[in-house]
């Protein structure tokens, strides 16, 4: 019996002998197994191109959906409609002026669109380390070349949304590192800095991309009709009496000329009024049912994941047609439409 304990403990020994020998080495202090490097995710395009996919988040549904809860259309927040649904009525704050730096229905967007311009930085920093393909891409543009465009788009984007909404906003030209301890000290840039750091992003977009996609598979993503048309609108935010109080004749005739440029820009390439219809649509139901309409300069696509916020119909039609009534338009908006025998409602 002595024995046997023996031989049961000289095993033992050499095991825990073993494991501390490894621990000593380091074995155990590796880093986790699912941390991916920055040149394992760039130094693949496949990877690279997954990694910007995600910044098309940003960019607008036809509903907003706070992190708090609830669900309202962006219409709410217009003279189109009101929201009725009494849990998503925050809206409607937009309409009633029921809002203040301490309270505002889209806070979420301050946040989520400064992630989206540092994932968008992340890709121009590492831009060298994707590859380029050979034999591939869209006839229209390399892929490794239209990410690069693709990433100033969506930081002009960005942009323009932060100072349309919080007028001087930090400019953040690099993607930060957290453990910076002067990454709080971020000092804001006036409105006039971040307009400008809006066109020179899209002057960066419009330099390397297409107009627009013939390929089914690249329609949605930014284009330099996309980023021009940014830049048309940033110019009549800029103007406008919220940031040119003084009413400069100079804001307002650059804001004409880059109206004037989209105009002519997004003729000449084949974007015109929905005048003629299709088999399936009339000219003025193409414009929402056909996402391939002339009219359409950028448009973004959804995943259909079958929840109940991917049935736009079932939430704004009234309840008298089967809908929930959750979003109701205006009177005015009404009023807007002829009947079918040409004559007012």
């Amino acid at each position: 019996m002595q024995f046997f304990n023996r031989l049961y403990y000289i095993p033992l020994t050499l095991v825990l002998a073993i494991l501390l020998s490894g621990c000593k080495k380091g074995f155990l202090d590796r880093a986790p197994s699912d941390l991916i490097s920055e040149k394992e995710v760039f130094g693949n395009i496949e990877n690279a191109e997954d990694f910007l996919n995600n910044a098309y988040d940003i960019f607008p549904s036809w509903f907003y959906k706070p992190k708090d809860g609830g669900v309202w259309a962006l219409a709410s927040g217009t003279d189109e409609a009101e929201q009725i649904w009494d849990a998503d009525r925050d809206v409607n704050f937009f309409n009633t002026g029921n809002i203040n730096p301490q309270y505002f229905p889209m806070i979420d967007r301050y946040f989520d669109l400064y992630a989206t311009i540092r994932r968008a930085n992340m890709l121009l920093e590492n831009y060298e380390l994707i590859p380029d393909e050979i034999g591939a891409g869209s006839a229209e543009i390399s892929r490794k070349k239209r990410l690069k465009g693709e990433a100033f788009g969506i930081i002009a984007f960005c942009y323009f949304e932060l100072f349309k909404m919080w007028g001087d906003v930090a400019l953040v030209k690099t993607s930060l590192d957290i453990s910076d301890p002067n990454v709080n000290q971020l000092q804001r840039s006036p409105v006039s800095e971040v307009y400008a750091y809006v066109l020179q992003n899209v002057d960066s977009a419009v330099s390397i991309l297409p107009p627009s996609y013939a390929s089914e598979s690249l329609y949605g993503r930014m284009t330099a009709t996309a980023a021009k048309a940014i830049a048309a609108r940033a110019g009549l935010y800029f103007a406008s009496t919220l940031f040119n109080p003084q009413s400069d004749k100079g804001r307002w005739s650059e804001a004409a000329r880059l109206n004037k440029e989209l105009i002519d820009y997004a003729t000449s390439k084949g974007f015109q009024l929905s005048v003629t219809g299709n088999a399936d649509y009339s000219a003025y139901e193409r414009v929402f049912q056909d996402s391939r309409n002339p009219e359409v300069l950028f448009t973004r696509f959804g995943v259909n994941t079958r929840s109940y916020y991917d049935n736009w119909d079932k939430i704004t039609e009234s309840t008298g047609y089967g809908g929930d009534g959750g979003t109701q338009p205006l009177q005015e908006m009404v009023d807007s439409y002829e009947m079918s025998n040409g004559k007012a409602i």
